[in-house]
C-alpha cells in the first residue's frame, strides 16, 4: 500500500475547482483507509509469513530467534551428555528408520515428527480417495454408458397398449394405465406383473402419466380428469378395486395448479425430492410459433399443498419430440434433469430417452431405448414405447430409471419393464418379483388356502393344489354333495388369458373308482362387482380301463337322485336294482345307468340290461331337476336275438 498523498495547495476561490479538490482528497483518504483495513485484517487473520523470529521481541531472550537458539543448544546438550557410556547409543538414536543419520537426536525427532504429519495427511487423503471411489461405484448412475436391464412383464386384463406405469416403493405393487375409449383403466398388479384388480377412470383421458404420493398411510393418485362441464381438472383420489370412478366420486379432491385457464395438465410426483412436475399443453394454434407443443413446470409439493403459485423450473419441450414418429410416451425427473421418453410402434424407428438440464433447459444427451426384443425381433413386429418412472429405494435412496414397452399383436400384448439401476436396486426389485410357480419350490402341490377361501372360484392363482377330504367339506361351490366327498382331490388352475379367464380342473384321487374329472371356466376379472363369475362344472366322461363302471353310491335310494351328476355312467347290480325306488325292472339283472344332461331343468336316464344270454333291453325316462321327480313314463326298447 502506497503513502497517502493529499492535495495541499487548494485554490483560494470557493467554486467548482475547490469542490473537485476536496472530493479528490476525500476519495484518497477513503481508499487509503480501506486498503489499510483490508491489509491489517489479512495480516491479523490469514497471513502466514508476516514476521521472522528475529523480528519478534521477547522479555526474557530479547528476540524469539535468540530464545529458540538457546533452547535448542540446551536440548542438544541434555541428550549428548547423559551418562558416560551413552555416546554410541546416542549416535544410533540419531539414525532414523529410513537410514538417514541426523546431526543430533533432536534433529532426528523433528524429522520423524514432520514425516508423521506428512504420512498422516497422505493416509487421510488416500482414505478419502478410496471412500469417494467406493461411493462413486455404489451410487453409479451413468445412464449413457449403462445397459438397459429387463425387470418384469405386466399382465393386466385389458388387451390394449400400456400408457404409463408406477412401481410403488412401499408395497412393491405396480399401477398401470391403458386407454379405454375416452377413459382409462388403471390396473393394480403384483411385483411379478400378476393382476390383482382394476379401476376405470371415466373422462380421465388416456392416462399418459399420473402422480403417486403417500400421505400418512394413504396412497393418493394424481390425475387429469374432465369435470361435469367438460373442463380440464387436476385431481387426486385413492384406488378402489374393481370400480368405476368419475369426477366428484369417493374421496376425490381438486389439486392446485396455478393455471386458472384450465389447460390440459398431467402430473408426475417425485416424493424423494418433494417435487411435482406439470406437463402442460399449449393451445394448438401456438405449436408451430413456439416450436413446442408442451412445456413443463417443476413446483414444490409443499407449495402445491398450500396453494402457493411458485414455479422452480419451466422449460419448453421441442416440437420434434412430440411429432408423429417420436411422440411423447413418458416423462420423469429428478432434482437436476428432465427425462423425456419418445417413440412409436414401428420397431424400425428407434425409441429414445432425451435428457435435459432443468436449470438451463438445454439438451444433455439422448439414449436409444430399443427394449423388448426376443432375440433380434420384436414380437408381432410391434414395439411401442410406453411409460417411464424414476424409482427410489426407500431405505437407501438409490434410484433406477424405468421405462416400459408394449410388444405383440392385438390380444397378445406383452408389457415389459426395463431399467438402468444403481447398485443393489436391480437385485432387490427382481427378488420381490418372483414369477408365479405352478408348484411349491420343492415341486410338491401348493397347499390349498382353506383358511382364506370357502369357494373354489376364489382360487385363481395358477398352479396345482391338493385338498384333503376334510378340506372339501367346507367348500360351497364343489360339484358333489358333501355325502359324496369321500376322497382327496387335485385342483389345477390354468394361467389366465388376456380377458382374465382361467380353467379349473378337479380330479378325484381314487385307486378303486373312476378318477371323476370336473372342469369349468372362472373369470378372475371382478370389475363392477359382478355376481357369479364361473360356469357350471362339466364332468369329463371317463372310465377305468378293464374295470367295471362305478357303482351307484350307497346314499342314493331313488332313481330321481341320480341327476346329481350328469354325463356319468354308473353300474347297478341285481341286488342294488331292487333297492332303488322307481327302477323299472328291479331284481332281474345288472344294469348300466347313463345319466345324460338335456336342459338346465331336466335330465334323461338310460338303463341298459347287462346279460350275456338274454335279449338286450333298454329303458329311458326324463326327470326334472327342479321338482326332483320323473316327468315321463319309462320307455322300454326291446331287442331281439339275431
Amino acid at each position: 500500500m502506497g503513502r497517502l498523498n493529499l492535495q495541499k495547495s487548494l485554490t483560494i476561490t470557493l467554486g467548482q475547482d475547490f469542490r473537485n479538490q476536496l472530493h479528490t482528497n476525500f476519495l484518497r483518504v477513503e481508499d487509503f483507509s480501506n486498503q489499510f483495513y483490508n491489509q491489517f485484517s489479512y495480516h491479523k487473520n490469514e497471513e502466514l509469513n508476516a514476521h521472522g523470529s528475529e523480528q519478534i521481541t521477547d522479555k526474557r531472550f530479547k528476540t524469539v530467534e535468540r530464545g529458540l537458539n538457546i533452547i535448542n543448544k540446551r536440548y542438544n546438550n541434555l541428550v549428548l551428555s547423559k551418562g558416560k557410556n551413552s555416546l554410541q547409543e546416542v549416535k544410533d538414536a540419531r539414525l532414523d528408520n529410513e537410514g538417514t543419520a541426523h546431526p543430533t537426536l533432536f534433529d532426528r525427532l523433528q524429522s520423524d515428527s514432520t514425516r508423521f504429519e506428512t504420512d498422516k495427511n497422505e493416509i487421510m487423503a488416500s482414505v478419502e480417495d478410496a471412500k469417494e471411489k467406493v461411493l462413486a461405484q455404489e451410487f453409479a448412475f451413468d445412464i449413457p454408458n449403462q445397459d438397459w436391464q429387463y425387470l418384469t412383464n405386466l399382465s393386466p386384463f385389458v388387451s390394449k397398449v400400456m400408457q404409463s406405469f408406477h412401481l410403488d416403493y412401499k408395497t412393491g405393487v405396480f399401477y398401470m394405465t391403458q386407454a379405454y375409449d375416452g377413459d382409462y383403466m388403471i390396473s393394480k398388479l403384483q411385483s411379478n406383473g400378476a393382476p390383482l384388480s382394476k379401476m376405470l377412470i371415466k373422462n380421465g383421458g388416456h392416462g399418459t402419466h399420473n402422480g403417486y404420493r403417500w400421505i400418512d398411510d394413504k396412497l393418493w393418485i394424481y390425475s387429469h380428469i374432465k369435470d361435469d362441464e367438460g373442463f380440464n381438472k387436476l385431481v387426486r383420489f385413492s384406488y378402489r378395486p374393481n370400480t368405476e370412478f368419475s369426477y366428484g366420486d369417493y374421496d376425490m379432491e381438486e389439486v392446485f395448479t396455478g393455471h386458472p385457464e384450465l389447460p390440459y395438465i398431467t402430473p408426475i410426483i417425485n416424493e424423494h425430492e418433494g417435487l411435482m412436475l406439470y406437463r402442460i399443453e399449449y393451445p394448438e394454434s401456438e405449436w408451430e410459433t413456439r416450436n413446442s407443443r408442451n412445456y413443463i413446470e417443476i413446483r414444490k409439493l409443499e407449495d402445491v399443498d398450500n396453494r402457493v403459485d411458485k414455479v422452480l423450473y419451466k422449460m419448453d419441450i421441442p416440437l420434434r419430440l412430440t411429432e408423429k414418429t417420436q411422440p411423447m410416451q413418458g416423462v420423469t425427473f429428478d432434482s437436476e434433469n428432465l427425462y423425456w421418453y419418445t417413440g412409436d410402434s414401428d420397431p424400425n424407428i428407434p425409441n429414445f430417452v432425451t435428457v435435459f438440464d432443468l436449470k438451463t433447459g438445454k439438451e444433455l444427451y439422448q439414449k436409444q431405448a430399443d427394449v423388448g426384443k426376443i432375440g433380434n425381433e420384436f414380437p408381432g413386429n410391434f414395439a411401442e414405447a410406453e411409460g417411464m418412472q424414476m424409482y427410489y429405494d426407500e431405505s437407501t435412496g438409490k434410484k433406477a430409471l424405468l421405462i416400459g414397452v408394449t410388444v405383440g399383436k392385438v390380444s397378445y400384448r406383452a408389457h415389459q419393464i426395463h431399467g438402468i439401476f444403481m447398485r443393489d436396486v436391480y437385485n432387490k426389485l427382481t427378488a420381490q418379483s418372483t414369477p408365479v410357480l405352478m408348484t411349491e419350490t420343492g415341486g410338491r402341490t401348493k397347499t390349498f388356502p382353506l383358511s382364506e377361501y370357502v369357494k373354489l372360484s376364489d382360487v385363481t392363482e395358477p398352479g396345482y393344489y391338493y385338498m384333503t377330504t376334510v378340506d372339501t367339506q367346507n367348500l360351497t361351490d364343489f360339484p358333489l354333495p358333501k355325502v359324496m366327498r369321500d376322497a382327496g382331490w387335485f385342483l389345477e388352475v390354468s394361467a389366465p388369458n388376456v380377458a382374465g379367464d382361467v380353467k379349473q380342473t378337479l380330479t378325484r384321487n381314487s385307486y378303486s373308482r373312476d378318477l371323476m374329472i370336473f372342469q369349468r371356466m372362472v373369470s378372475i376379472d371382478k370389475m363392477n362387482g359382478q355376481g357369479q363369475n364361473y360356469t357350471n362344472w362339466n364332468l369329463v366322461k371317463s372310465s377305468s380301463v378293464n374295470s367295471p363302471a362305478e357303482s351307484v353310491p350307497g346314499h342314493i335310494t331313488d332313481m330321481n337322485q341320480l341327476g346329481i351328476i350328469t354325463n356319468k355312467r354308473w353300474y347297478i347290480d341285481t341286488k342294488r336294482s331292487s333297492e332303488l325306488k322307481d327302477h323299472p325292472a328291479p331284481g332281474i339283472a345288472g344294469w348300466t345307468c347313463d345319466v345324460e344332461s338335456v336342459t338346465s331343468g331336466r335330465f334323461k336316464i338310460v338303463l341298459s340290461r347287462v346279460n350275456s344270454t338274454a335279449v338286450g333291453q333298454t329303458y329311458e325316462a326324463y326327470f326334472s331337476t327342479e321338482k326332483n321327480e320323473r316327468i315321463s313314463p319309462w320307455t322300454l326298447f326291446e331287442g331281439k336275438i339275431v
